[in-house]
């Protein structure tokens, strides 16, 4: 797929195969993006259910183990919606 998109012939080895793919699919941006879309989900299900504020949290840890600074800023918010 990588040499499709750049117009080369050359096949990828195993080994620039997982380099692009670590370079891309595990950058900065795309896990800041991963943890928005767990934080978006969790604050759905906060506002859709607020007397069971555990799944928040829940997405808020699981979007800290994506992208630390993430999780911790969706923390503050949801404590922040639930006083």
């Amino acid at each position: 797929m990588f040499g499709w998109c750049t117009g080369s012939e050359l096949c990828m080895n195993r080994r620039a195969l997982e380099a692009f793919r670590n370079r891309q699919f595990w950058s900065r941006a795309a896990r800041y993006s991963y943890a928005a879309v767990l934080v978006s989900d969790g604050f759905f299900l906060l506002q859709a259910q607020p007397h069971t504020p555990a799944f928040f949290f829940l997405f808020a840890a699981l979007a800290g183990v994506v992208a630390p600074e993430v999780g911790l800023l969706a923390l503050v918010l949801g404590a922040h919606y639930l006083l």
